[in-house]
C-alpha cells in the first residue's frame, strides 16, 4: 500500500522537527488510495506557536526534506495554523491520515473547532445560495 510506504518514509523526518510540527496529515488521493499516475502528495501540517515568526521558513525546509525523502517534487504542503480555506480544512481533517500527533488534545480541539465551523458553512451556504 503506497499510503504505509509514504508513512514509513516521512515518519523518522518529522522526528527532526519535533520542536516545530505538533502533528501532520496525509490526504488528498494518497490518503483515500486512489492515486493515479497524475496524484501528488498532499501533506497538511500544524506548528508550534512558538515558531509563528518562521512558518514560511519551516513549510519551505519541510518541502524540501519532503522532497529528497520521498524522491519527487509534486508535493503540496499546508499549514494548518495559517490556512482560512474551511472546505480544504474539512477536507484534510474528514479524509486525511494523522501521520503525526505530538498534541493529542490540541489536534482533538483543533479538529472539533473545524468540524463545527465546516458545518455553520454549509448551513450558511443553504441558507443564502439554496445550495
Amino acid at each position: 500500500m503506497i499510503t504505509n510506504s509514504i508513512k514509513e518514509k516521512l515518519l523518522p523526518l518529522f522526528s527532526r522537527y519535533k520542536s516545530n510540527v505538533l502533528f501532520a496529515y496525509l490526504f488528498g488521493s494518497v490518503a483515500q488510495d486512489n492515486m493515479s499516475p497524475l496524484s501528488d502528495v498532499d501533506l497538511a501540517v500544524f506548528l508550534s506557536r512558538q515558531n509563528e515568526k518562521s512558518y514560511f521558513d519551516i513549510k519551505c525546509s519541510l518541502y524540501a526534506d519532503f522532497c529528497r525523502v520521498l524522491k519527487r517534487n509534486d508535493i503540496d504542503v499546508v499549514v494548518l495554523n495559517t490556512t482560512t480555506n474551511i472546505v480544504l480544512l474539512d477536507e484534510i481533517i474528514r479524509g486525511g491520515i494523522v501521520l503525526v500527533d505530538r498534541d493529542i488534545d490540541l489536534r482533538e480541539e483543533f479538529e472539533q473547532k473545524i468540524l463545527h465551523q465546516a458545518m455553520d458553512f454549509k448551513e450558511q451556504r443553504i441558507v443564502f445560495l439554496g445550495v
